[in-house]
């Protein structure tokens, strides 16, 4: 197994609170990812000359995080409770925890685990953003 402590993810972790018990889990991962992308409607007039313009709708954002599986804390156990269809709100760390992180309300869309990775086993799961969950969402360092 690898030396978990020479993982980049102790430096930038990723935190999930699920909406069922509203406690903190840390995320000791291997990789994270969030992308924030704006809904656009192509649309055209006569003072565009027929060109095409953009309005721009609704934002909207999504992950993935990729973290080693502890057999003593499966990821859909409590505290995680990290499963297809769980609800709750992910914090991304990108520059240490001295910045603020990408915090947004979101919903796990789907859970992949993978064995024989660096002689371990891992998993990772994507996330959407979702404000029904909760109506914020935070940039890094906003």
């Amino acid at each position: 197994m690898p030396d978990i402590y020479h993982i980049a993810g102790h430096q930038c972790p990723v935190v999930w609170v699920p909406v069922s018990t509203g406690a903190a889990a840390t995320l000791k991962v291997r990789s994270h990812s969030w992308e924030e992308e704006i809904g656009r409607i192509i649309v055209t007039n006569t003072s565009s000359g027929g060109l095409a313009a953009r309005l721009m709708t609704v934002l909207d954002g999504k992950g993935n995080v990729t973290a080693f599986l502890r057999v003593d804390q499966f990821p859909a156990a409590s505290p995680q409770l990290i499963f297809a269809g769980s609800a709750g709100v992910l914090s991304f760390y990108f520059a240490g925890l001295t910045h603020e992180p990408f915090a947004a309300p979101c919903n796990v869309v789907k859970v992949n685990y993978q064995t024989a990775v660096e002689g371990g086993s891992e998993f990772n799961f994507d996330a959407e953003m979702n404000s029904e969950i909760l109506n914020a969402y935070q940039r890094m360092d906003q």
